[in-house]
């Protein structure tokens, strides 16, 4: 077989350049955008609470392993999906990638696949090895190959100077990733997104920040952003 008659046989993915979803919203179209934070500390609620209230509320698919199933995330109503069985769902991400992919592309193409959480999707050794954290991106090709935004929820453990990281094998889950983003439980009523790397630093650049406040019960709304300080530059930052 030559090349050619190779290429005939794999599917062809068109990677448009990255672009940004939305001017209030850190997250980039079409791709895999890795939100960190601790357990527990609002990070779904507070991607999707943004996704929704710039208007992308229909668009939303919630993969749920996580079982984030309370009350103020089901008011947001949107549509949710609670897997029981990670396996089962690989599988049919596998079979989605290998045979149907052209099939529902059209369908996937406009969606955004709220992932909760990252760690689900590995069948190997845990996303603490090489091959686990592999895996488990792997499988999230497996939607993003469609034309899908993938919002991966994904959580933190500390370093040794007391610093947030990602948790499990974070240079391989990372440089998977097209953009980085740090989840923060500041006080009670406030949350921060900022991001800590990315693919496309001239759209959304490494430092950018958006602060949430609440006005009410897990209610956030989104407060202010802030542009990391230039550096090297004698232009301010805006």
């Amino acid at each position: 077989m030559n090349i050619i008659d190779l290429f005939k046989h794999c599917s062809v993915v068109d990677i448009s350049p990255l672009k940004k979803m939305h001017e209030d919203l850190l997250f980039l179209n079409n791709a895999v955008n890795l939100v960190i934070g601790e357990s527990k500390s609002g990070k779904t609620y507070t991607v999707i609470k943004s996704l929704v209230d710039v208007g992308f509320k229909d668009k939303i698919v919630h993969v749920d392993f996580d079982r984030n199933g309370d009350e103020t995330l089901s008011q947001l109503d949107v549509e949710t999906y609670h897997i029981r069985d990670a396996n089962e769902f690989i599988t049919s991400l596998k079979y989605l990638k290998d045979e149907k992919l052209f099939d529902i592309s059209d369908s996937f193409r406009d969606k955004i696949f709220v992932i909760d959480s990252l760690q689900d999707l590995s069948t190997e050794d845990g996303i603490d090895s090489n091959k686990g954290a592999l895996s488990a991106m792997h499988n999230v090709f497996s939607l993003a190959y469609t034309g899908a935004t993938i919002v991966l929820i994904h959580h933190t453990t500390i370093d040794m100077n007391g610093k947030a990281k990602v948790k499990g094998n974070a240079s391989v889950i990372t440089s998977k990733c097209d953009t980085t983003i740090l989840f923060e439980k500041i006080s009670v009523d406030k949350r921060a997104m900022t991001v800590l790397s990315t693919r496309a630093e001239d759209k959304i650049p490494s430092g950018k920040r958006i602060e949430y406040t609440s006005s009410g019960n897990q209610n956030f709304n989104q407060q202010m952003t802030s542009n990391p300080k230039r550096q090297n530059s004698r232009v301010p930052s805006k």
